[in-house]
């Protein structure tokens, strides 16, 4: 073969690798580099997915341990407005201590256990039954300390309702004499 020939021929053997490379990138590395192309997309949306969703987490967590602290104090302040169980000691000496300092005589107390306030049938173990106790209570005074009185007793921390009131003269003193009925509350 002379060089011309073997030149020519080199000539188109590469131009056939070339045609062949071509048609390999375009029939089986082309769709291959498209698909992952769409496989790293894919990928980085899925991971951001769980970048947010990691970060959801952390901030849920950390909200989790900062109301660890709220969720004990909401727990004590509900036990101290309605506590478990009746409770005789703590309501007898609230009742007492609020009449003495605002200048009331507490001449007689009497408990009554009222029924349940439950309604529906079966008890939940979660969600504690209220129950109420009738607190009857005789103090004397003057007018301006019974009304502190109720004032006092209205933003007290046990919840107490006043149901009812009378009131009777004593004319010697000028004191009066005020027969109440309050409602205590207590969870069992």
């Amino acid at each position: 073969m002379n060089a011309s020939t073997s030149r020519f021929a080199t000539l188109l053997i590469s131009l056939l690798l070339l045609v062949a490379s071509f048609f390999v990138y375009g029939l089986l590395v082309r769709p291959e580099y498209s698909k992952i192309n769409d496989l790293r997309g894919e990928l980085s949306s899925k991971k951001a997915a769980v970048d947010r969703q990691t970060e959801i987490v952390e901030s849920l967590t950390q909200a989790i341990r900062d109301s660890q602290g709220d969720i004990a104090t909401y727990k004590q302040n509900v036990s101290l407005a309605i506590p478990d169980g009746i409770d005789y000691p703590t309501l007898t000496n609230q009742i007492s201590s609020l009449s003495q300092s605002l200048g009331l005589s507490l001449i007689s107390l009497d408990f009554n256990i009222l029924p349940s306030l439950a309604t529906g049938s079966g008890s939940s173990d979660v969600i504690p039954v209220l129950q109420s106790i009738q607190v009857r209570l005789q103090v004397k005074g003057t007018y301006q300390n019974f009304e502190r009185f109720l004032s006092s007793i209205e933003r007290n921390i046990r919840v107490l309702d006043v149901d009812s009131f009378t009131i009777s003269v004593s004319p010697p003193d000028q004191n009066y004499t005020y027969d109440v009925v309050l409602h205590a509350y207590y969870q069992d």
